[in-house]
């Protein structure tokens, strides 16, 4: 049994993890072996891959072997389901491999036969496309082939769109640029077969995913890591990182495109990169330039900038003016501000009230005594007390988790004494998670914000705070994680890191009145509107193979505090809600945005139809991300102690400013502040 408390359990969010490399000594069946055995033995559920857990294992793997859903038709996915009921599992991922290379091998010659050939923009063809899934739909055998085309057609469309927003001449299609973009498809699909047999032949591509696809059978928070996966895990909890400092996401037009440039970074000190940008290509010295497109997997890119031995990379941009450029940067060590934050000072309807924005439970696990995030917490809410605040708002939305040791001590900040949550190992005696420490920090007002993408390690924190009436949980309903995961060794015996790791989830937590937010989420005492609540696939019940959930049958003793006045808070912030034109509007965009997510779209292929379809989405989107918050009511500032620092400090001066900037068009935090004002109105009564 491993003993050390903090290394142990760790509550994190979840995340599809691709495998890169292995040991040459292991084979494919002796790991595909030890990951069952090591799962059966740790995980909270035991399978034994019977037939209908190699069919869901099929469909994992298909999901991610073929994303796009370019190679296999849906007779081809139920052939390898069928054959999965009568293979056991080592010799299916063999038969899997050998499909998926057929597949891989026809669906070349298939471009490039289109290619080949006259290409006309004046059918009446569409292309069915799910927004959930950002997938475009499976087709039958006899349509692949046909798909394929409409596939190819809407890549040609999508060039062609986008030069003539770069150009803005209505006779800018002309039939030696509509040639120049089909030799360049041509070749991009070629470079890009090459490049997928390639990693299939010489880095186990597919045994990448057929391991993660097992660890998916089990629950969808166990995967598998290598060295360079694990390590980067790691970094997420921590203080400090070694990073190029660029943030990016697939768009809705599948490109890469830079999301934030984290200051004091190499991208941020080389000037040249910004929001917006889109990466074409990378170039890692003294290797091949890269090009990225939607074939091109996020996590492959992701994977390539945190590979040791990778630390000087040049990128090639486009901007959104349609100018490219290239810019080389080393890779540099530098504050996480992913894991950092400070506190703020905001004044509302003449109240001094603190703000606080946790965005994970990290732990600097580099320092003497590992402190971490819960130590930082404590010192900004000194500092916000000595600037006399007459409440605080901690806000963990979109704080997936970290560790469960950093949530205890945080709960112990704001509660004397008393257990904090359950915690069960298996199916081992639960025990109690308990304050570690006697008093508190603050024991002012206390608002915690919280969404659909708070979870695990939030929700201990938010639904301890709920239980003992300590605070106000305000905003949507949580993402509904209440299980916990830890990291293995695949080689028990010789503990090789070559061979990889498993992250296994091996435990339960519960909270003190013996409820679980496992599936069901913290429900929070006041609702705020947040237009992405849309998007409710997020959250844990909608992933396959989730735990149910169930409640604890441990007895705990705990004291509540003295009844919030949660009635009469509702009350008011829904009327307030009602009266609120910016918010009515963000009630009318989450309708919209609902209902095109549980549609499937109809994406024309005729030219003309095609420019309009391109320019209403962009218009869409656009209106959907438009801010227009009346802030006049409150004024955003920093602390005492933070505006000393940013006198003398460029870097931490940009923080505070692109925090604040966030801060001010932030309707749920606006919200919030009122629910907070109100509450100290009624504490006084």
């Amino acid at each position: 049994m491993i003993t050390h408390f903090k290394q142990l359990y760790f509550i994190v969010f979840f995340g599809l993890i691709y495998l890169n490399g292995f040991s040459q000594s292991w084979t494919p069946c002796r790991k595909i072996e030890s990951l069952k055995a090591q799962f059966n033995a740790w995980n909270v559920r035991s399978l034994k891959f019977d037939p209908v857990t190699r069919q869901n294992l099929v469909s994992f793997w298909v999901d991610e072997a073929d994303r796009n859903n370019l190679l296999f038709s849906n007779e081809q996915v139920n052939e390898m389901k069928n054959l999965a009921t009568k293979t056991e599992i080592c010799p299916l991922y063999d038969s899997l491999k050998m499909t998926y290379l057929k597949a891989l091998g026809d669906w070349n010659k298939r471009v490039q036969l289109e290619l080949s050939k006259k290409i006309s923009f004046n059918e009446d063809l569409f292309l069915t496309y799910n927004l959930s899934s950002k997938k475009h739909l499976r087709p039958d055998q006899s349509k692949l082939k046909e798909q394929n085309r409409k596939q190819l057609l809407e890549k040609l469309l999508n060039d062609l769109y986008e030069l003539r927003e770069e150009d803005q001449k209505s006779d800018f299609l002309t039939p030696e640029l509509i040639k120049k973009t089909v030799d360049e498809l041509r070749l991009e699909e070629k470079e890009n077969h090459d490049r997928i047999v390639d990693r299939v032949q010489n880095e186990d591509y597919l045994l990448q995913l057929f391991l993660d696809a097992m660890t998916k059978c089990y629950d969808p928070h166990s995967s598998y890591f290598n060295q360079n996966e694990k390590k980067e895990f790691e970094q997420e909890l921590s203080a400090d990182i070694r990073i190029f400092g660029l943030q990016f996401f697939s768009n809705e037009l599948e490109q890469i495109e830079i999301s934030h440039i984290v200051p004091g970074s190499a991208a941020w000190n080389s000037g040249g990169m910004k929001k917006g940008d889109i990466i074409e290509a990378v170039q890692v010295q003294g290797r091949s330039k890269k090009n990225l497109n939607e074939t091109s997997s996020m996590k492959e890119l992701s994977d390539l900038l945190s590979s040791e031995g990778v630390d000087i990379v040049t990128f090639y941009l486009k901007s959104g003016n349609g100018s490219k450029t290239k810019i080389k940067l080393i890779r540099t060590a530098i504050e996480n501000r992913e894991n950092s934050f400070s506190g703020y000072v905001v004044r509302s309807e003449g109240k001094k009230l603190g703000y606080i924005a946790l965005p994970s439970f990290y732990v600097d696990q580099e320092s003497e005594n590992e402190l971490g995030c819960a130590n930082d917490v404590a010192r900004e809410i000194i500092q916000l007390k000595r600037d006399s605040i007459q409440g605080l708002i901690l806000d963990l939305r979109n704080n997936g988790g970290g560790s469960l040791q950093e949530a205890v001590e945080l709960a112990g900040l704001f509660i004397d004494v008393g257990p904090i949550g359950i915690y069960q190992f298996g199916e081992e005696k639960a025990r109690l998670l308990k304050d570690p420490n006697r008093g508190v920090v603050y024991d002012g007002p206390l608002l915690i914000l919280v969404n659909s993408m708070s979870a695990s390690a939030s929700e201990l924190f938010a639904g301890c705070m709920q239980d003992y009436r300590r605070a106000v949980i305000a905003g949507d309903r949580t993402f509904g994680k209440g299980s916990s995961q830890n990291i293995f060794f695949l080689d028990t015996l010789g503990k090789n890191p070559a061979v990889g790791f498993t992250k296994i989830t091996n435990g339960r937590f519960y909270h003190v009145s013996g409820r679980s937010n496992q599936e069901l989420g913290i429900v929070p005492d006041v609702t705020i509107l947040d237009v992405f609540s849309a998007l409710s696939e997020t959250r844990e019940e909608s992933f396959p193979e989730h735990l149910k959930n169930r409640a604890s049958n441990k007895q705990v003793r705990y004291q509540a505090l003295d009844s919030i006045p949660i009635g009469q808070l509702r009350e008011k912030s829904t009327n307030r809600q009602k009266k609120d034109v910016y918010l009515s509007k963000l009630q009318e965009k989450a309708d919209q945005l609902k209902q095109k997510v549980e549609k499937n779209v109809q994406i024309p292929l005729k030219k003309e139809d095609y420019f309009n379809y391109r320019a209403q989405e962009q218009e869409f989107w656009e209106q959907i991300y438009e801010d227009h918050i009346d802030t006049n009511q409150l004024t955003f500032g920093n602390h005492s102690f933070a505006n000393r620092v940013i006198l003398t400090d460029r870097l931490e001066a940009e923080f505070y400013k692109q925090i604040k900037e966030q801060m001010a068009n932030d309707a749920v935090l606006r919200e919030g502040l009122f629910i907070l004002n109100d509450f100290i109105n009624l504490r006084k009564q």
